[in-house]
């Protein structure tokens, strides 16, 4: 072994290499010859081999002056390797040169080698894959990212427990905390771990606060993580990725698999109950495999578990509103905004329930006066729920998520021309007019057909004109 030190200690790596694999071959368990093979490996740029010796090191090795050694090289290898991973993905998407995603993929691989629990290196594998358009094996790191997460997903459901549930509501739910410990990033993000014992295990929870104003919601949780970690690695901050679950239910709705997609959309709905694309979604199954029961009875489960759930009973009111059941829809997003009257997505969604629901009766109307034109139609049948859709669209313009959405004052200026409130509808126009250079550019071109088809419904053709040329 002194031979092996000192050609490493002269940067003779081979050497060193040579000398302790003689080492190894009479004494396999010897801790400080896999531990030199390790680092000489690693300073010869080849951390794939480091990180076999290391793992071999970390088993064998029980002197408690020696125990740290592995685990700190152990944790040298798998944070290079994340950090080398994400810069090569980083490259790719500056060059668009494959190369990037297979060096990207290695180093991933190597940084699963030492830390085989660690989600985040399944989760970033997946996304290089899938923009190596290789699906399969993309789907293959995402279902080994929710096989690793069982322990984690497993408290959100037993404690029910959501991504950004408030810091509050999460403690009602695991009670006092053991200890909290603030990690002030001096960036955007402010960060908390509230550390738990659980069933005589430890569970970290992580939260994290956007705007700095002590409003902390729930992003992450680890539990029970392995004896041979760093305390600094069980107890290091991290967010639950969900889009390894997303891209499973999409992958296998794509491929016609619809029980497969609705598992993990149901979980993608637990996990996300804000998340207003996955009730769509789900109905899109249900209405294709006709069996949309089974979508109320999906969330009116979730409702007995938690009847005073916002998120719950907004969802359940996508559901009905995309059944065309407006009146049903209506009532939940009420009970929605009763809990919380400034939830944004109810009262988004509430607006346009009033507004289809309009849409149908004013439709209805017209059809009884097609066929008997001496029944003039009654506009005050449906007016109200007209005025009802302003009212709420009205108030969720002024929330930070909408008040810039030119969607929202679209509707508005639909619902004044058929009000025939011109003093309003001039008001949504210049407005709309207003919004033009915040409006993303990949909706630039639904916006400015928007523009055409309100002035063409105002018979102004010098505006049709300019939003025309707009388009070109």
């Amino acid at each position: 072994m002194t031979t092996a030190k000192v050609a490493f200690s002269q940067k003779d790596y081979d050497k060193s290499i040579d000398f302790a694999q003689q080492e190894i071959t009479k004494n396999p368990n010897n801790g400080e010859a896999l531990l030199l093979l390790a680092d000489a490996y690693l300073m010869k740029g080849n951390p794939k081999k480091a990180a076999e010796y290391a793992n071999k090191a970390d088993k064998v090795i029980k002197d408690p002056k020696l125990m740290q050694r592995p685990k700190l090289l152990i944790n040298k290898i798998w944070v290079e390797s994340f950090n080398n991973g994400v810069e090569n993905f980083n490259r790719y998407y500056k060059t668009n040169q494959e190369k990037f995603l297979d060096s990207a993929i290695k180093d991933f691989e190597v940084g699963k080698l030492v830390r085989p629990q660690l989600l985040e290196f399944y989760n970033m594998t997946g996304q290089v894959y899938e923009n190596k358009s290789d699906s399969i094996s993309a789907m293959s790191e995402y279902q080994a990212y929710l096989e690793k997460a069982k322990p984690e997903l497993g408290i959100f459901e037993s404690k029910l427990l959501y991504l950004q549930m408030p810091r509050p509501d999460a403690i009602v739910k695991l009670g006092k905390p053991v200890s909290s410990v603030p990690f002030p990033t001096g960036g955007e993000d402010s960060l908390i771990t509230d550390i738990y014992s659980l069933n005589g295990k430890d569970l970290y929870v992580f939260y994290k606060d956007n705007k700095k104003d002590n409003n902390f919601t729930l992003a992450g949780l680890r539990y029970d993580p392995p004896e041979n970690w760093l305390p600094s690695e069980q107890s290091q901050w991290a967010s639950f990725q969900t889009t390894p679950i997303a891209s499973l239910a999409q992958y296998n709705y794509n491929h016609k698999k619809y029980t497969e997609a609705l598992k993990y959309l149901k979980l993608l709905g637990s996990l996300e109950p804000q998340n207003t694309n996955v009730p769509a979604f789900m109905v899109d199954i249900y209405q294709s495999i006709g069996k949309m029961d089974e979508a109320y009875t999906y969330l009116n489960e979730l409702l007995a578990k938690e009847p005073k759930n916002k998120y719950y009973l907004c969802q359940m009111g996508d559901i009905y509103q995309n059944d065309k059941k407006f009146t049903e829809a209506i009532d939940y997003y009420k009970k929605a905004l009763d809990i919380d009257k400034y939830y944004d997505n109810a009262l988004r969604n509430i607006a346009s329930a009033y507004k289809n629901k309009a849409s149908i009766r004013q439709k209805e109307l017209k059809d009884i006066y097609d066929l008997d034109n001496t029944k003039k139609p009654n506009a005050e049948e449906y007016f109200p729920d007209l005025r009802e859709s302003a009212k709420y669209f009205t108030t969720v313009s002024k929330s930070d998520k909408y008040n810039n959405d030119y969607k929202v004052y679209s509707e508005l200026a639909n619902i004044y021309f058929v009000l025939d409130d011109k003093a309003q509808l001039n008001n949504m126009l210049e407005k709309l007019e207003t919004l033009d250079s915040s409006v993303p550019a990949e909706e630039k071109e639904s916006y400015y057909l928007n523009m055409m088809k309100l002035y063409s419904m105002l018979k102004n053709s010098e505006k049709m004109e300019y939003y025309k040329n707009k388009l070109q």
